[in-house]
């Protein structure tokens, strides 16, 4: 991609988990949510930044939404939450 290997280190997104665990984190987390077993849930995963285009995640949830009775739209990440006025607006 252009980037000289001897100066650079990739450190990979994402983390590990056991599946026994993660079953029983995400039938707790969908509980939480209210998320039903019939209902397909559409997510994001990362810190709150313009980089990142939630708005356009929002818009897609939005007008989805509307043609789907059975989505849910989850973001999860650092200043994604009730606090963000931005978001919130």
């Amino acid at each position: 991609y252009g980037y000289n290997k001897s100066i650079f280190k990739v450190i990979p997104n994402g983390f590990l988990v056991s599946a026994s665990s993660s079953l029983q984190r995400i039938k707790e987390f969908k509980k939480e949510l209210l998320i039903g077993d019939k209902d397909i849930v559409i997510g994001t995963v990362g810190r709150f930044h313009i980089d990142k285009g939630y708005e356009y995640f929002i818009k897609a949830a939005s007008i989805l939404s509307h043609k789907y009775q059975n989505l849910k739209f989850v973001m999860v990440g650092n200043g994604l939450d009730l606090n963000n006025q931005e978001l919130m607006s």
